[in-house]
């Protein structure tokens, strides 16, 4: 596994969040509300795209291998607990803007304005978008 430094080199405006867990824009779509959630935890790194991307398109398209995100050595003692649990505070964190942006346009109609043809294609692209996140964690 690389170091934490050259790992989160590979990210795009990436803050701390927490004792040893980054938010950042993921690489695997087109972010601009830092929606990827990264945890160091021992050897460990935990990913999480809460648009719905699967960690494997987030290391490619960070330029990393999973050799770069593994440990080193294999724990075959480790079994997962539990299932990974839905966190909708994290949803809706993600998607707070897209929300607002559908409001505004949702007012706009209904007062029978015409939408711009920049606004028609980012509503119906944003609805794409909502629904596919909606059928992952579904």
């Amino acid at each position: 596994m690389l170091e934490k430094a050259e790992i989160l080199s590979r990210f795009e405006k990436v803050y701390k969040s927490g004792e040893d867990e980054y938010q950042c824009l993921c690489p695997a779509h087109n972010d601009t509300s830092a929606s990827l959630g990264l945890k160091f935890k021992e050897d460990k790194l935990i990913g999480n795209c809460f648009a719905g991307c699967s960690w494997e398109d987030v290391i490619k398209s960070a330029g990393l291998s999973w050799d770069d995100v593994m440990p080193n050595k294999l724990d075959n003692q480790w079994k997962p607990k539990s299932r990974i649990r839905f966190n909708p505070y994290a949803v809706l964190k993600a998607i707070k803007d897209d929300v607002l942006f559908l409001a505004l346009c949702s007012k706009a109609l209904s007062n029978h304005e015409h939408l711009a043809d920049e606004d028609q294609k980012k509503l119906l692209a944003l609805t794409g978008k909502l629904r596919e996140i909606y059928v992952n964690i579904k």
